[in-house]
């Protein structure tokens, strides 16, 4: 193993904030039982421009992503979060994603907190917002917060549902950022995502095929946030 293998790893674990050999997420128990667990294959633990990011899921193929990605994706979500400028990225990174359904097309734009209030004590305060689109379909997500108690909102298919954030691993222990996420709908959870990597994700048995492909296209975007710097 060459020293600038240890070094990106070093830095792959860094940028989660999560630690390497920290566990696996505890699942909500009733994600557990509503959903189908998909587990990321073939991921690289190297990132960034000189690497090949792309991984399987269950159906699904992530590729091409671009981490100079620096378009505002134009959110249709209002979510006001205080301290992070509406339409303001600091980093971004896009993907092509594809399904049974058709490919889509995945774009993020992702913050870090640089404002005095209520984040100026809490370094990791940030943001992702992601849109995912084509062959019919859409859908946005947008989550932040201070350290493991992010939460948003996403839309599928026009349709709103909540997003919070799971910060406990299995072994009952906290992350101090988090590890994944949870969407819910109304009445039920819609699906799940863990980030440290590999990653795992749980979508629904109940939705239907274009929704599956929508948030099984933002879970991707949310898997290869990697924190951006804010600048000075």
């Amino acid at each position: 193993m060459t020293l600038a293998f240890v070094r990106q790893l070093v830095l792959v674990c860094a940028s989660l904030s999560v630690g390497c050999a920290a566990g696996k997420m505890a699942v909500p128990d009733e994600v557990a039982r509503s959903t189908d667990l998909f587990p990321i294959q073939n991921r690289s633990v190297m990132t960034g421009s000189a690497a090949d990011e792309s991984f399987n899921f269950g159906p699904y193929r992530a590729s091409n992503v671009d981490r100079k990605f620096n378009r505002s994706i134009g959110l249709s979500l209002k979510q006001g979060f205080e301290g992070f400028a509406a339409g303001e990225g600091f980093g971004g990174h896009s993907f092509d994603f594809v399904g049974p359904g058709g490919p889509l097309r995945g774009e993020c734009n992702t913050q870090r907190s640089k404002t005095t209030g209520i984040y100026s004590d809490n370094k990791r305060a940030g943001r992702v917002a992601c849109t995912c689109g084509g062959a019919g379909v859409y859908g946005e997500i947008d989550v932040a917060g201070p350290a493991g108690t992010w939460n948003g909102q996403a839309a599928l298919h026009g349709y709103p549902a909540t997003v919070v954030s799971i910060d406990k691993y299995e072994g009952g222990l906290h992350s101090t950022d988090p590890i994944g996420f949870e969407v819910r709908g109304p009445q039920s959870p819609l699906g799940a995502v863990e980030i440290h990597r590999p990653g795992r994700v749980w979508l629904s048995r109940t939705l239907d095929p274009a929704t599956h492909a929508e948030l099984a296209c933002l879970f991707t975007g949310l898997l290869l946030y990697i924190p951006p710097d804010p600048g000075n």
